[in-house]
């Protein structure tokens, strides 16, 4: 992979310089955890800032409250520097980077809306999947379903 390239999970809205010239999301990036529940609450945690972050939304499912998570963790990005948004949503993750066609036109149109955020705003994301168990917003989003259900900062 030349300096120029990056793989199919980045969406690259501007080279910018890493030490190598080369993209290594483990060294080069910020991360924001995101989750989002079927009842419309989500979850975006910050690493910088470990301070999770609970909201909730009107949403018609499950799939809704996540990609609404996705955008709402752009909307968090306040730098130019490179982000790895992470989720345990495989299917939004796999959707959003093209390897699974967006068929319902809510969908189609969460994922054009996180795009045309990015694209606007001149973000430096990529986009990752991992495991439930590894994502620290789905635990706090879990706990915090359990404890009260109401709009909160933890």
């Amino acid at each position: 992979m030349s300096s120029n390239e990056f793989d199919v999970g980045t969406v690259q809205t501007q080279l910018i310089q890493t030490r190598g010239n080369t993209f290594d999301s483990n060294r080069d990036a910020k991360s924001i955890f995101v989750d989002g529940s079927g009842d419309g609450h989500i979850c975006i945690i910050k690493e910088e800032e470990n301070k999770p972050i609970i909201e909730r939304h009107p949403v018609k499912s499950n799939h809704e409250s996540e990609w609404q998570a996705l955008f709402r963790g752009l909307n968090h990005i306040t730098s130019y520097d490179w982000y790895l948004i992470l989720s345990d949503s495989e299917l939004i993750v796999r959707q959003f980077i093209g390897e699974f066609k967006t068929t319902k036109p809510r969908m189609r149109n969460w994922k054009q809306k996180c795009r045309r955020y990015i694209n606007s705003h001149g973000l430096n994301v990529q986009i990752q999947w991992i495991q439930k168990q590894e994502n620290p917003a789905a635990k706090y989003l879990q706990k915090y379903t359990r404890t009260n259900g109401s709009y909160k900062h933890w």
